[in-house]
């Protein structure tokens, strides 16, 4: 019997990611952050849906919610938000709170917009190998 062959976790070049100069093929991981927990892609897509959130407004909305299903730190937030932010993915703005000390409100730039999507397409083709391997894992024959 012929062996079944899985997925690529990329996804073909013709439907999005970049081409991964350093490890040859189209939506490579290396340059996405922390993949384990995938902190990055959440916080870009809460940013977008919510422009003008802080930080602590951001962690309120992700509070349980993970694409692993893993806890995500509040640390590991706060780090990925300043790392966003230097690489231009976001702009922040000092605001000051009714309730104490002045906040971030954080807003996505078209760099971010255009990361978000790559982020999108890495995750779709990330799906689609892990579907192809459960069928196959699951199909003895």
């Amino acid at each position: 019997m012929k062996p079944k062959s899985i997925q690529s976790l990329h996804a073909d070049p013709a439907s999005g990611p970049k081409f991964c100069e350093r490890h040859g093929h189209p939506g490579c991981a290396c340059g996405m952050g922390n993949v384990f927990r995938f902190v990055e892609p959440l916080l870009l897509l809460e940013i977008r849906n919510s422009p003008g959130a802080s930080g602590y407004d951001i962690l309120q909305r992700l509070d349980g919610h993970s694409l692993t299903g893993t806890t995500i730190d509040k640390a590991a937030v706060y780090r990925s938000l300043g790392v966003l932010e230097r690489n231009g993915m976001t702009e922040a703005e000092w605001t000051e709170s009714v309730r104490g000390a002045g906040r971030k409100a954080y807003k996505l730039t078209a760099k971010g917009e255009e990361h978000l999507r790559e982020w999108a397409d890495l995750l779709d083709g990330l799906a689609k190998g892990l579907r192809a391997f459960v069928r196959d894992a699951r199909d003895p024959g």
